[in-house]
């Protein structure tokens, strides 16, 4: 009864969807700007090069999302971006990325905080 109660006090649910949440939001960001770098190499590559490294990523999405998804939707998102160069969109992509690769470092950080009792200590800088 003492572990339900808790897990119950330390929101534990509540703090673990916040982390995945902002894990999941992070791989959309990371693949436009995956995408959108992969758009300038094929000046440096060879087609058939650029054609694996684009299979390779719509592969990995492919793991973490339903194959109808990625067929329908990524596959052709992803194609789309390797056929232009977008560097403003890289740039975005990668600033997002970063950000939302902060908050769920902050997420579990405050999850890490609440299960052993620890006070914040940090300042803002």
């Amino acid at each position: 009864m003492g572990l339900g109660r808790s897990i119950s006090d330390d929101r534990v649910p509540g703090l673990a969807a916040e982390m995945a949440f902002f894990a999941m939001l992070s791989f959309v960001p990371l693949l436009i700007a995956v995408g959108a770098a992969l758009g300038f190499l094929e000046r440096f590559l060879d087609p058939d090069r650029i054609a694996r490294g684009e299979q390779a990523v719509i592969d990995g999405v492919g793991v973490v999302f339903n194959p109808d998804v990625t067929g329908d939707v990524i596959a052709p998102f992803v194609t789309g971006l390797l056929s232009q160069q977008r560097g403003g969109l890289a740039v975005g992509g990668v600033l997002a990325t970063l950000w939302l690769g902060s908050r769920v470092f902050a997420a579990t950080v405050r999850a890490l905080n609440v299960a052993y009792e620890a006070e914040q200590r940090r300042g803002v800088v």
